[in-house]
């Protein structure tokens, strides 16, 4: 295979970061995310990438091994952001029945905030390829397994209860499909938030 087809194909072992490229790599993501949200995955090219992060392929490849591994570096660093922001939300909240509610407000106004962000995580990352697509089922994963650990905080000992995990991944997928629509069509993120709430924190939660 010839290291053209290696950056472009399928992804190489990530290679040894030199001391002080932290700051260029975090340069290059940051050029990866509004590349890929002006133009999407498909279209965006590592030239048009170093471009814009004004610097080289060469320092582009010692980074990353491919604009697929570029992107999903990407992908688990806005994740984990969020992630975090939800957690601590969650976290903060004293009632306990006010948690998911927390951490649901939080998830909502954050993409709000930055739909930049919100766009490489809920629309741009979608079947991209097998690599973003498996950092993206993971991220959807730690987020449902959130709020599966507060639907059980929640649940009566004894009896019949529904599946947890099952409603965490529906809950999620709620969330994100409502948040896409508020990217997609505009609107007030409040009022999502209370639609939301409606749903999920009176209904399959409380």
């Amino acid at each position: 295979m010839t290291p053209a087809a290696t950056r472009e194909g399928s992804v190489a072992a990530p290679r040894r970061a030199r001391p002080g490229s932290d700051g260029r790599r975090e340069r290059m993501l940051d050029a990866v995310a509004r590349c890929f949200a002006e133009r999407g995955y498909h279209e965006t090219s590592v030239d048009a990438v170093v471009a814009r992060a004004r610097t080289s392929k060469s320092a582009f490849y010692e980074s990353f091994s491919s604009k697929e591994a570029a992107f999903a570096a990407l992908l688990e660093r806005e994740g984990e952001r969020l992630l975090h922001a939800v957690s601590a939300a969650v976290e903060a909240e004293a009632d306990p029945l006010r948690r998911a509610d927390a951490g649901i407000a939080t998830f909502v106004r954050a993409c709000a905030r930055d739909a930049t962000s919100a766009r490489i995580l809920l629309v741009e990352s979608v079947g991209t390829s097998p690599l973003v697509e498996e950092r993206r089922r993971s991220l959807h994963a730690r987020f449902a397994a959130m709020v599966q650990a507060q639907i059980e905080s929640l649940q009566p000992r004894g009896g019949a209860q529904p599946d947890a995990e099952a409603l965490g991944f529906a809950v999620i997928g709620a969330v994100n499909e409502a948040v896409v629509h508020l990217l997609e069509a505009g609107g007030d993120p409040e009022r999502v938030i209370v639609a939301l709430e409606h749903l999920l924190g009176h209904g399959l939660i409380a």
